[in-house]
Formats: structure tokens, C-alpha cells, sequence
């Protein structure tokens, strides 16, 4: 799942040309992704969830990537 956000969060900044626009967008979809794969409780701490950390930073790396490949 982190890989798919990485390539998705590059892709999008790469059309788009705003790492911060990625990130406003893909973060509200990945966190409900995450939280409808896992089955977590709406109300349960993102951080005690072991894969919240590496989506967050595989969805900020690829926006980064795709504004500097754009």
C-alpha cells in the first residue's frame, strides 16, 4: 500500500505541479483507504496504527518527486 501511494502521490503532483495540492488531496483519500483496509475505529490514534508513518511519508516523498520531475 505504501508503494501505491508513492506512485499515485507522483503521478498527481507530476500532472498537477503543486506538491502541496498533492498532498491536500491524497492525504483525506489515503487515511480512509487505511482505515477501511484495516478496519480501524473512526476514533482510534493513526499513530497506534503500524503502517500510518510509512504511507504519510511515501505520499509527501512522491509529491515531491513528481514537482521536481514536472
Amino acid at each position: 500500500f505504501p508503494v501505491i501511494c508513492f506512485l499515485f502521490g507522483t503521478l498527481i503532483a507530476w500532472m498537477i505541479g503543486s506538491a502541496w495540492a498533492t498532498i491536500g488531496l491524497m492525504f483525506p483519500i489515503v487515511i480512509d483507504m487505511l482505515q477501511k483496509l484495516l478496519n480501524i475505529a473512526p476514533n482510534t490514534p493513526l499513530m497506534s496504527v503500524e503502517l500510518a508513518i510509512p504511507i504519510i511519508g511515501a505520499t509527501l516523498s512522491g509529491a515531491v518527486l513528481g514537482v521536481h520531475l514536472s
